[in-house]
Order: structure tokens, then sequence, then C-alpha cells
């Protein structure tokens, strides 16, 4: 089952009485890692699998436009937003499910070369998507893609605000602006539809745009699909207007 299935940040979350139901008749729990679900230590008598740990890690991004870190951890925890680490995390979960439960192992497997096989296709559907407009400067609000921009090399330039804070100070104003400019920047992606930094930057004839990198408006099964696709859509779409 899956444990949150709200749109919300999981970085502040706190667990809801009937998140300790479903985890208290669950055997085997996969998470992201510690510095995520920071509520995974309290759990007691649990098979605790952390994906963290079966995935190439990124170091978190220094910005070097603002002189800072951009998230406080130190590896971007973002993971599943890399393709190849989305299919060490499905052959984790087969390989966990197959040992504890052998009488279904046919079935996960199968499942999970299903899934890999998906993953391979519409990685190349991305690919191929993307490559008319990889090379166009943006910049996002919120750092949460590096794992996607690095797999598929677009072209990141910078973050508005350290982690989730959206306040920004007027000094880091300038010095976006600067870089707007300067690169002569045409999108700016955010994860929600903020008028507040919107009004900023009117003047500078940048478009804004939705990236979700958590699938918070899926309901959807193949979530994990729909969150890869609305990403890719939504670059193309922004990038490749002039």
């Amino acid at each position: 089952m899956l444990l949150i299935n709200e749109p919300v940040s999981i970085h502040d979350y706190t667990l809801k009485p009937s998140d300790k139901r479903k985890l208290k008749d669950s055997n085997i729990i996969f998470y992201v890692d510690d510095h995520l679900e920071t509520f995974i230590n309290k759990l007691q008598n649990k098979t605790l699998v952390k994906l963290s740990e079966v995935v190439e890690l990124l170091p978190s991004r220094y910005d070097s436009n603002f002189s800072y870190k951009i998230h406080t951890t130190q590896n971007d925890l973002h993971i599943w937003l890399s393709p190849e680490n989305a299919k060490n995390i499905v052959n984790q979960i087969r390989n966990v499910l197959c040992q504890a439960d052998p009488e279904n192992a046919t079935k996960y497997t199968d499942n999970a070369n299903l899934t890999l096989v998906q993953i391979t296709k519409q990685t190349e559907k991305i690919k191929n998507m993307l490559n008319f407009v990889k090379t166009k400067p943006y910049i996002v609000t919120h750092d949460a893609y590096q794992y996607f921009e690095k797999y598929f090399g677009l072209n990141f330039i910078a973050a508005l605000s350290s982690s989730h804070d959206t306040n920004i100070s007027v000094k880091r104003l300038m010095h976006i602006k600067k870089i707007i400019n300067q690169h002569k920047i045409k999108c700016i992606f955010s994860e929600s539809s903020n008028d507040k930094i919107k009004n900023l930057f009117l003047k500078y004839q940048v478009k804004f745009q939705i990236l979700d990198p958590i699938g918070s408006s899926l309901t959807k099964d193949n979530a994990y699909f729909d969150i890869m696709q609305n990403i890719a859509d939504n670059f193309l779409h922004c990038l490749s207007q002039e």
C-alpha cells in the first residue's frame, strides 16, 4: 500500500493516526532516505528498505550564482527522477519481495520486468523529445530536478531560492535579474503558480511553467510514468517557445 497518497511535502510531513495504522499493519517498508522521511527512525520491528542505498546519489548542488548550498542535506534525494535510479529501485523492490514471499516470486519478477521495459521505452521517448531544447537555459524556483536534468542533458542555470524557501532577498533578486539578462532566460519553472514570484519578473518577459516532481495532482496507478512524462512535456512546452 502507498503510505502518503495526497499532495503534501514529505520534507515536513507528520504522520497521521491513519498512517500509523498502515505502518503497524506492514511488514516491509520501502522509503527513500532517513533525511527525507524523517519519521522512519521511530518505527520498530519492521523491515526497512532504504532505496537511496541502491542508486547513484548526486551531491546537493552548490549554486555559484548565489554562494549557497541549495539543499541542507549532503545528497540530493529526488532520486526517482533518474531513469537509471528508477530501474535500480524496481530491481531492489523485486528482490526484497521475492525473498519475503517466494510463493509469489514469479509475479513480482514479471511485474518488475514489465516496469523495466516501460522505463526504457519512455526514456527513449523523452530523450528524443528534449533533444531539440536541451541547450536552452532556464531557472527553477526549487532545485528538485538535478537527476532529470543530468540524465537528459538539460541546461540548468540557477535556482531562485534555497530548498523550499519562497522568500527571496533583495540581493538575491538582483542576482537573479542579472542572470536572466546574461543568459537570456526565457523560462522559470516552479512547483506552484506562485503569483508573488511571478510578479517580481513581469517586465522580463519570462514564462512560468509548472513542474511537479512528486505527482501531487496524479492518482493513477502508473503515476511514476505520468510524473516523468509531465516534466518532459512541460520542459518542452516552455523551452521550445521563442
